[in-house]
């Protein structure tokens, strides 16, 4: 049989089978789309949910302040600067609502107490000192210097990232205001193992990753 003879069986042939071809191509090309449309939508619901949730840590801040308990121990050191009576703190404290046991999005509470001279850290309290900080709080990328210079300017805002080689703090930070000088400052170290579960439900696809970044471009979280 010739080639020539052959040429219109393939012909018969080959057509369905291009068709065949076009049809999976289009159909794949659409599912591909539409599975990146969905995981773009539930991305953004997730930084929705997140940036939600770090307004209620700011909140949450605000209300730490504003606490009667947070007052008592401002008041005690203001007038009686040479107290350093450590009871009397324990004794506010007791009654300083424990945000971390009905927040899941805070790892601890830290407030720095300027003319105290303490370090709260719920449900305790350590003299603030270079050793204290950095057996109990050690925040990453920020030195007890540093933390102190914070505590001593007006400062609202967060998330702050903190990082070095170990590792990454996600903070939400409030100066505790006075008409000179801030009192302290009101720390809330964020949980970021609960942060980046909030982006791991997402379907993003093999070797695919998706990442939210603070205002000044580094990573809050990441999956």
């Amino acid at each position: 049989v010739s080639a020539r003879m052959l040429l219109p069986f393939l012909s018969i042939l080959l057509v369905p089978l291009c068709f065949i071809l076009v049809i999976y191509t289009t159909t794949m090309d659409t599912i591909l789309i539409s599975r990146q449309e969905t995981a773009l939508n539930g991305l953004k619901e997730s930084a929705s949910i997140m940036s939600a949730r770090l307004e209620e840590l700011v909140n949450i801040s605000s209300y730490i302040y504003t606490d009667s308990n947070t007052n008592a121990i401002i008041n005690r050191s203001r007038f009686e600067p040479s107290s350093r009576d450590i009871y009397s703190f324990y004794q506010a404290l007791d009654g300083l609502p424990n945000y971390k046991l009905t927040n899941q999005m805070i790892e601890n509470v830290f407030i720095f107490f300027n003319r105290a001279g303490f370090i709260i850290k719920q449900p305790n309290a350590f003299e603030n000192t270079a050793e204290n900080y950095k057996s109990h709080v050690g925040f990453h990328g920020i030195s007890f210097e540093e933390i102190n210079m914070l505590s001593r300017q007006r400062y609202v805002g967060g998330p702050l990232v903190t990082e070095d080689a170990s590792g990454r703090d996600v903070l939400i930070l409030r100066s505790i205001p006075n008409s000179s000088s801030p009192e302290g400052l009101i720390a809330i170290q964020v949980n970021t193992a609960m942060l980046d579960s909030g982006l791991a439900t997402n379907d993003i696809g093999p070797g695919g990753g998706a990442y939210v970044l603070s205002k000044e471009g580094k990573i809050l979280s990441s999956a």
